[in-house]
């Protein structure tokens, strides 16, 4: 009897500690001991909070379910948006990136595989950089006469003698042409023998007749062969690979460039490079050094906070906005406000937002040419909002709403900061981008990337966009510091230390330190665990690189004409801030 009460108290005292609490509660009743929580708000401004904790939480009313788990066994929880909990039964992976604070993680989560690309989205080949470093190339021929070396100076193609058709095929894998008159293919090229056929061709249908873009012969000494690409916009046809086929007789072509351009420029002298001044007193007490940074970076356009009042309806300070500004115009630069907060897109605080945008234009109604403002910038990223993932297309429809409001409210040009990735998004069924057209009248892109290749590659479809809308488009990159954050990888497994729960229709991830199987979904094994550094998004480090990029940039860009330049974000060194 004695051992039977041991081991029913041994029992009772395990199961209690093994108690933890996930509850979900309306966010205006907290409890007296508050545990770290994470909140969702609504578009009204209500709010639900999602806790965890160690006793159950009696004193609110709560959806409350209890885990088999210790509250040391849990490292953190994170919500799921409703769309990727959808597609967790059909993924065999999942990724997680961000931070964890306070047992709450925070950043991306993607069900693997990932959706197939929306019907419409695809890449375009980038301009002014060497598409060699991308390209596959193929010999092909029954004679296996086509042989393909590479040495310091770049490809050598080599063509021995044959009677049967032998060449190489040149893969492009990044997409197709972008829509641009005047498209040119330029080659440095040089060695003997000829003539050698170049056309465009498609891999993805052999079947079809390459399209001939030239036929020429070379010689010792490099030259730049020019190959108008008109035909292959014209054509119908999704052209994703060139073709080079080889003469009969033996010969040799060496290649160290290729690369796409135009045949119609536009001044690189009409753009504007801008940065921001996110403090007030740098502005309001601009130094020598200050304009010495700005002439430094060739800018020619600031985006400046600028306040308001305490009742919102006149900017703060006038005498102190006009003198700077008149002082940026002498020097040639523009300045315009810039604002921004994630949740101005509540229906409770878009009053307040309403009010600022006038107290912008009145500010410009009083003032002399010389003190105006060039526009406002609208900061807004309602996809910060804590809530967001559970009803994104109800948040993007009240950005949309929100913008319209202050398009309504003010005469001043709008502009408004959109991440990258907004290509993708969707509202009601349109192109969010769609949407956006008629209520701004220009785009600043977060193209924050180092690589070449990535910057054009994400900024051509906006770049596209504002042809279509006839909308300047911006491309904003990156120098100031990114925090590290850490990537997961985990697998589907029987066991594992990822587990998806659901408490009512908020979906949640609970990674616990050691593996088990979930009693109430899908449970993931952790594969890999690594370290995220900035360097991908940031030049920070890297500024040297930076401004040897930037003039080939913007040249690429400059054959948009809606183009309007590049902005550096952070670009202005902390002693001048």
């Amino acid at each position: 009897m004695i051992r039977l009460l041991t081991l029913l108290l041994l029992w009772s005292v395990s199961t209690s500690t093994l108690a933890v609490w996930l509850s979900i509660c309306d966010g205006t009743v907290k409890p007296a001991a508050m545990p770290s929580h994470v909140q969702a708000l609504a578009i009204g401004g209500s709010s639900r909070l999602l806790w965890m904790s160690e006793n159950e939480l009696s004193e609110v009313p709560c959806i409350k379910q209890q885990l088999p788990l210790s509250i040391d066994d849990i490292l953190w929880y994170s919500r799921i948006a409703p769309e990727e909990m959808l597609r967790l039964p059909t993924s065999h992976s999942v990724l997680l990136q961000g931070n964890v604070h306070d047992r709450i993680f925070s950043g991306e989560v993607i069900p693997l595989p990932e959706p197939p690309p929306l019907p419409g989205m695809t890449s375009f080949w980038p301009l002014l950089l060497n598409l060699k470093e991308k390209i596959v190339i193929s010999p092909f021929g029954q004679e296996e006469r086509a042989f393909l070396e590479k040495d310091e100076t770049g490809l050598v193609f080599l063509c021995h003698a044959g009677q049967k058709p032998a060449g190489f095929v040149l893969h492009l894998e990044m997409g197709k042409l972008p829509p641009l008159a005047g498209l040119e293919l330029h080659v440095d090229l040089q060695d003997r023998g000829g003539p050698f056929v170049w056309s465009a061709s498609m891999l993805s249908n052999p079947n079809r007749d390459p399209l001939p873009l030239s036929t020429f012969s070379v010689e010792d000494g490099w030259r730049t062969k020019i190959m108008p690409l008109a035909v292959m916009i014209e054509s119908v046809a999704a052209w994703d690979s060139f073709t080079i086929v080889c003469p009969l007789k033996e010969a040799r072509l060496r290649i160290k460039d290729m690369h796409i351009a135009t045949s119609i420029v536009h001044p690189v002298a009409r753009l504007k490079r801008a940065t921001w001044i996110w403090q007030v007193d740098v502005w309001r007490n601009a130094t020598p050094a200050l304009w010495k940074q700005l002439l430094d970076l060739n800018a020619n356009l600031l985006y400046v906070t600028v306040p308001v009042n305490k009742d919102l309806a006149v900017v703060a300070d006038s005498s102190a906005l006009q003198t700077f500004v008149r002082a940026a115009t002498e020097r040639g630069i523009t300045v315009w406000a810039v604002a921004g907060d994630p949740q101005a897109v509540l229906v409770s605080e878009r009053p307040t937002w309403i009010r600022r945008a006038k107290a912008y234009a009145e500010y410009n109604r009083s003032v002399d040419p010389k003190s105006r403002l060039g526009g406002v910038q609208y900061d807004i990223e309602p996809y910060l909002v804590p809530g967001y993932s559970e009803s994104p297309e109800i948040w993007k429809q009240a950005y949309l709403d929100t913008l319209s409001e202050l398009r309504q409210a003010s005469p001043l040009p709008l502009e408004v900061v959109v991440p990258f990735w907004w290509t993708k998004e969707m509202v009601a069924g349109r192109f969010l981008l769609d949407d956006l057209a008629s209520r701004v009248d220009s785009l600043t892109v977060m193209d924050y990337r180092t690589d070449s290749w990535e910057i054009q590659e994400q900024a051509i479809p906006f770049l596209i966009w504002g042809k279509r809308y006839g909308k300047a488009v911006r491309i904003a990159l990156e120098i100031g510091p990114i925090v590290e954050e850490t990537r997961f990888r985990f697998r589907r497994a029987d066991q594992g230390e990822l587990w998806a729960v659901s408490m009512g229709d908020l979906p949640i991830f609970i990674r616990i330190n050691h593996a088990r199987h979930n009693p109430f979904g899908t449970t993931f094994r952790l594969e890999q665990e690594i370290t995220v550094t900035g360097v991908a998004t940031s030049f920070h480090d890297h500024r040297d690189a930076l401004f040897t990029q930037l003039p080939i940039l913007e040249q690429a860009l400059s054959a948009w004409p809606n183009f309007s330049g590049v902005a550096l974000h952070e670009a202005l060194n902390q002693g001048s801030e």
